[in-house]
């Protein structure tokens, strides 16, 4: 992946053409709550770029390296209960020396779970969005504007 194809696919997302400056990509993502400005330096997208690039791809959305492996994980309960969202779980494994985190995505799996979703004929399913409601408390809950990869997260992949 390039710093193009990133910048694309981040815009398909966000339903929004992303403006190239000098040094950045903006989004202006259309929603309920009003329209947001959010903007990725051309650095921080490019070494995102690059941390996804050292990594590879196994089954269909398992991401690896050498010391690592980030997998898509979706918290399921029958029952009302409180959701992960916010909290880390660590858990060690000694005998086989494994280590286990259930954290929120990062960055480079976004973009890799981007690029993903848009191989499917229909990938406007995943893309959804929550209702702008939940969009609105969860940026409330903030007191600065969240980073195009929290906002990704925040409309798309972390319920709650």
């Amino acid at each position: 992946m390039d710093e193009s194809r990133a910048a694309k696919l981040l815009g398909e997302a966000f339903r929004c053409a992303p403006v190239e400056t000098d040094e950045a990509y903006e989004f202006t993502p259309r929603s309920r709550v009003g329209d947001l400005k959010v903007n990725i330096t051309k650095a921080v997208l490019s070494s995102t770029v690059k941390e996804l690039n050292a990594k590879s791809r196994y089954a269909s959305l398992w991401l690896h390296d050498d010391k690592s492996m980030e997998i898509l994980a979706r918290e399921e309960s029958p029952i009302p209960v409180r959701s992960l969202r916010g909290e880390e779980l660590n858990f060690r494994d000694d005998d086989n020396g494994v280590s286990y985190e259930i954290t929120a995505a990062s960055d480079a799996y976004i973009l890799f779970f981007l690029d993903a979703i848009s191989e499917h004929s229909d990938a406007r399913f995943f893309l959804r969005g929550y209702t702008s409601s939940m969009l609105e408390r969860r940026l409330a809950e903030r007191e600065d504007l969240p980073t195009v990869f929290e906002l990704v997260l925040y409309q798309f992949l972390v319920d709650g």
